[in-house]
C-alpha cells in the first residue's frame, strides 16, 4: 500500500502494499517517509519513491495486487507502468488518491493542494510540508486523530513537484491491469478523480469515510480490494 504523504508506511497509512497472494501482503516504506525518516533530505527524487515500491512488485512474484493511496498513488502507478516489475501487477487500486500524467507533477495536476502544503512548509524553507491537520482529512474521531498525528512525518515536497517521467506508461495504457478507483468520501480531496476514473471506463466505487476509510471502515475496504480475488 503506497499511501499519504509521510505516514509510517508500516501502519498501512502513507505507503504502497503489494498482494501476491491472499495471505502474502509487502509494505516498503518509501525514502524519507514512516521508518525512514531518519532519511528525510530535501532532493529526494519521486524515482527513488517508485523504485523502492518497484522493488517490492518484483520479489512479490507473478499476480500481485498493487494499492495506493493519496500521493502513494503516484509511485504505484510508475511501480506498474516499470518494464521489470509491471508485468507482475494484475491489478492496481487507487485509494482517494492522484492519477499521475506522464510530464506532469502533482502540483501541476492540483494547484489546489500546492497551496495548501506550500502552507505547511513555510516553516521548514519550502523544503518540507508539516502533516495536515486531521480535520483537513475528514477526521473527527480524536482515536483516530491521535494515531495519525504520532504516525506522520514530514514530506518532502522535491516528490510533489517532479512531474511523473515520460518514459513511463499513463495508468490507462498499461496493458492486461485492472484498475479500481475506491473514493472515500469524507472530504472532497479527490472528487475530480472520480470523474477521470469513471470517464476513464475504470471500476469506481465509494465508501462513506474520511481520508483513512481504511484504518475506521477496513471491512468495507479489504472487501472492495479483493472482489476478484479468487
Amino acid at each position: 500500500m503506497c499511501t499519504a504523504p509521510g505516514v509510517e508506511a508500516g501502519s498501512g497509512v502513507h505507503s504502497s502494499t503489494s498482494w501476491s497472494g491472499p495471505d502474502t501482503r509487502s509494505t516498503p516504506t518509501l525514502t524519507g517517509l514512516g521508518r525512514d525518516a531518519p532519511h528525510l533530505r530535501p532532493n529526494i527524487a519521486l524515482e527513488e519513491h517508485i523504485d523502492v515500491v518497484a522493488d517490492c512488485v518484483s520479489a512479490a512474484g507473478d499476480e500481485v495486487i498493487l494499492v495506493g493511496h493519496s500521493y502513494g498513488t503516484i509511485p504505484a502507478c510508475g511501480a506498474a507502468a516499470t518494464s521489470g516489475a509491471g508485468p507482475s501487477v494484475r491489478r492496481l487500486v487507487f485509494l482517494d488518491g492522484f492519477i499521475p500524467t506522464p510530464g506532469r507533477s502533482v502540483f501541476d495536476d492540483r494547484p489546489d493542494v500546492e497551496g495548501i502544503l506550500e502552507g505547511l512548509a513555510a516553516s521548514h524553507d519550502g523544503l518540507y510540508a508539516e502533516p495536515a491537520p486531521p480535520a483537513a482529512y475528514g477526521i473527527d474521531d480524536d482515536e483516530v486523530a491521535n494515531w495519525l498525528q504520532e504516525s506522520s512525518t514530514l514530506m518532502p515536497m522535491s516528490v510533489l513537484r517532479q512531474p511523473f517521467p515520460t518514459d513511463l506508461k499513463a495508468v490507462d495504457e498499461l496493458g492486461g491491469v485492472n484498475i479500481n478507483y475506491i473514493r472515500f468520501t469524507g472530504t472532497d480531496l479527490f472528487m475530480s478523480a472520480k470523474e477521470v476514473a469513471i470517464g476513464k471506463g475504470w471500476r469506481f466505487s465509494e465508501i462513506e469515510g474520511n481520508h483513512f476509510a481504511f484504518v475506521t471502515r477496513p471491512v468495507e475496504v479489504a472487501a472492495e480490494i479483493s472482489f476478484d480475488v479468487r
